[in-house]
C-alpha cells in the first residue's frame, strides 16, 4: 500500500482544476475536490469557492491575462453561473492575488508574478508592508495603486480600499489626520486622491478632466463629479480645497489645481517647493541703501500712513480685523506722479524700513515678443509671488516699477494679436489683484490712459506732485552738501525740478568735480539745470494724475 503523497499548493491546485474541466461547480464537484480545496483554503485564508476560483485563474492566468469568458468554457456552464461568484473574484482582487485590466473593453484577470512564486515556495502570498512609512514613500505607494487603476488593473472599489488601507496603516502622518476630518463622500475622496497624486508626482497645476476619467469604472460616477466640477458645487470646491485655473484672465471650467489651502494643510509634510524661474527673484531689504526722501505735507502724510501699516505687527493685526469681517486682506497700492518724483524710491525705503524683500517685476521681461508667452510670464510671476510670500517671515512686497504698459487704458475693439495679448494681460492682472493676499505697489507715470478698471482695486493711491520750493531747497543741500543755502535756495526758486533731476545734475557735478580735480562753479551748476530742463522739455509733457 502506498504512502499518500505530502499535498502542497500547487498540486492541491492541479487537482482542482483537473476536476473542474466541464463540472459546471455542481455539488459532486465541490464534494470531490474537498481535500485539496481544503488544503487551499486552509494556507491562504480563503473560502471554498475563492479557493476554486483561484484555483482555475492560476492555471488558465499565469502567463497572461484571461477573461471569464475561458472558465465558462472551460466550466461548461453558463456566464451566469460565474457571474453569481463575481463578489468573491474582486476579494481576491482586493488581496492582491489577482489584478484584472481591459482588453478591447472585456474584464480579463492575471496573477501576478509574486503571488505565483508564493505558491511555488508552499506560502501564502503576503503583500508589502506600508505602515508607519514617512508622507514620501506613502505618496509613492499611493501613486503606484493610482497607476494600476488607469491601466485597469484593479477596480474602482479596490483602489478606494486600498488607499483606506493605507491610511490605517499610516494615521501618524498629518495628511491621513486632515482628510480623516474630512467628511468626504466615496467619489469625492477618489477625487481629492488623485488630485493629490498627481500634484505631487508632476508637480502639476493644470488638471483636467482627461487625467480623472479613467479614476471610476463606471461612467455614472465619472459624469457626475465632471459636472459638479464644472459648475463649482463639487464639495471639494466648496471646502476650498480645488479651484479653477485660469485662461487669458478669465476662468477656465476645464482646468483645476489644488488651492494653496490644500498644498498648506494637506501637503506639509512633503516640503514640495516648485522650481522657481529665479531663485533670486528677492531683493533684501537689507541691501536697500538707505536714503532720506522730501515730500509735500499732503504726500509725507499718506507715506508714513502706509508705512505704519506696512510694520508686521501693525500689518499682522489689521489682515486679522479684516479676515474677521470676511473682507479681503490684500493690499494693492498705486504710486502715480511725473518721472523723478521719488515713486520707485519711496517703495525701496518702504521695504527698508518695514523690513520686507522686495519682488521687482521688469515689465519689458513680460512682454514677450511670442504671442502667448506674456500671459504665461504675468501668471507666472504672480505665482512666484505667492509662493515666496509662504516662504518669508514678513510677506515681501510685488513691485510693478512703471507699470504703464500694463495698467493702460484697454482696447475696447481690440484687433490685432498685440491689442489682444495688451488685454489679456490686463484681465490677468485684474483677476490676481481680487484674490491677492499679500502687498503689491505698481507705480506709474500716467493720468488720462490709466484704465478705470484698476482704481478700485488699489486701496491706496499716493500723488507724487514735484517737490515745493522747501523740499527742493533741502533735496539740494542733502545731495550737496557744499552749497550755501542762498545758492540752494535760488536753484530751488529759479528751476522747477524733481528730485530725480536734481540727482542727476549732482552726478555730473560730482563726475566732473572728479575729472577737472575743481568743484564746477555756480554758473556751471545753473547751466547743468537749464540743460536738464532742455532735455526733459524735447522728451514730450510728462504729467501726472489730476
Amino acid at each position: 500500500m502506498g504512502t499518500r503523497k505530502k499535498m502542497t499548493l500547487l498540486s492541491a491546485i492541479e487537482l482542482v482544476v483537473d476536476a473542474a474541466e466541464g463540472s459546471a461547480l455542481s455539488e459532486e464537484f465541490m464534494e470531490k475536490v474537498k481535500r485539496p480545496v481544503g488544503y487551499i483554503c486552509k494556507k491562504l485564508s480563503m473560502s471554498k469557492m475563492e479557493a476554486v476560483l483561484f484555483a482555475l485563474l492560476v492555471d488558465t492566468a499565469n502567463l497572461h491575462y484571461v477573461s471569464l469568458g475561458v472558465l465558462t468554457e472551460y466550466l461548461k456552464c453558463r456566464n451566469v453561473r460565474i457571474l453569481r461568484y463575481i463578489n468573491e473574484i474582486d476579494a481576491l482582487e482586493r488581496r492582491h492575488y489577482l489584478r484584472r485590466t481591459k482588453e478591447k473593453g472585456e474584464v480579463v484577470y492575471n496573477v501576478p508574478h509574486a503571488v505565483l512564486q508564493a505558491l511555488k515556495n508552499d506560502e501564502s502570498f503576503v503583500p508589502p508592508s506600508y505602515k508607519n512609512i514617512s508622507a514620501t514613500a506613502f505618496f509613492s505607494v499611493m501613486h503606484g495603486v493610482m497607476s494600476q487603476r488607469e491601466t485597469d488593473e484593479i477596480s474602482t472599489d479596490t483602489l478606494y480600499q486600498e488607499i483606506v488601507s493605507l491610511m490605517e496603516d499610516n494615521m501618524q502622518l498629518g495628511f491621513v489626520q486632515q482628510v480623516n476630518k474630512m467628511d468626504l463622500s466615496y467619489e469625492d475622496f477618489l477625487l481629492l486622491m488623485k488630485f493629490c497624486d498627481i500634484y505631487v508626482d508632476e508637480n502639476d497645476d493644470d488638471i483636467c478632466f482627461f487625467q480623472i476619467n479613467d479614476l471610476f469604472d463606471d461612467s455614472l460616477s465619472y459624469s457626475y463629479i465632471k459636472e459638479s466640477l464644472k459648475a463649482n458645487e463639487n464639495s471639494l470646491q466648496e471646502m476650498g480645497l480645488i479651484e479653477f485655473n485660469t485662461d487669458e484672465g478669465f476662468v477656465n471650467t476645464e482646468s483645476f489645481r489644488l488651492t494653496n489651502k490644500s498644498k498648506r494643510t494637506l501637503l506639509a509634510e512633503l516640503n514640495i517647493k516648485r522650481q522657481l524661474k529665479n531663485e533670486k527673484l528677492l531683493t533684501h531689504y537689507s541691501t536697500l541703501a538707505e536714503k532720506k526722501l522730501f515730500y509735500n505735507d499732503t504726500e509725507q502724510q499718506k507715506v508714513e500712513q502706509l508705512t505704519s501699516l506696512l510694520m508686521p505687527d501693525n500689518y499682522d493685526a489689521i489682515r486679522q480685523r479684516l479676515a474677521d469681517a470676511g473682507m479681503r486682506q490684500g493690499f494693492a497700492c498705486l504710486f502715480y506722479g511725473a518721472p523723478g518724483t521719488g515713486k520707485t524710491e519711496t517703495v525701496y525705503q518702504l521695504a527698508r524700513q518695514t523690513h520686507r524683500c522686495l519682488m521687482k517685476v521688469n515689465i519689458s521681461d513680460i512682454k514677450s515678443k511670442w504671442v502667448g508667452d506674456s500671459e504665461k510670464n504675468i501668471k507666472r510671476i504672480f505665482d512666484d509671488y505667492r509662493l515666496l510670500a509662504e516662504r518669508q517671515e514678513d510677506v515681501p512686497i510685488l513691485l510693478f516699477d512703471e507699470a504703464d504698459a500694463v495698467i493702460g487704458r484697454r482696447n475696447g475693439g481690440a484687433d490685432s494679436a498685440v491689442e489682444k495679448m495688451e488685454n489679456t494681460l490686463q484681465n490677468i492682472i485684474l483677476q490676481e489683484m481680487e484674490s491677492l493676499n499679500g502687498i503689491l505697489i505698481a507705480t506709474t507715470n500716467l493720468s488720462e490712459n490709466f484704465d478705470r478698471a484698476f482704481e478700485r482695486r488699489f486701496l491706496y493711491k499716493i500723488e507724487f506732485r514735484r517737490p515745493s520750493l522747501e523740499a527742493m531747497k533741502n533735496i539740494w543741500l542733502t545731495l550737496l552738501p557744499e552749497l550755501h543755502k542762498y545758492q540752494a535756495t535760488i536753484l530751488a526758486k529759479s528751476y522747477s525740478l524733481s528730485g530725480g533731476q536734481i540727482e542727476n545734475i549732482t552726478r555730473k557735478y560730482i563726475i566732473e568735480s572728479v575729472l577737472i580735480g575743481v568743484s564746477p562753479s555756480f554758473e556751471k551748476l545753473q547751466a547743468y539745470c537749464r540743460e536738464e530742463l532742455s532735455m526733459s522739455s524735447n522728451n514730450g509733457k510728462r504729467i501726472g494724475f489730476v
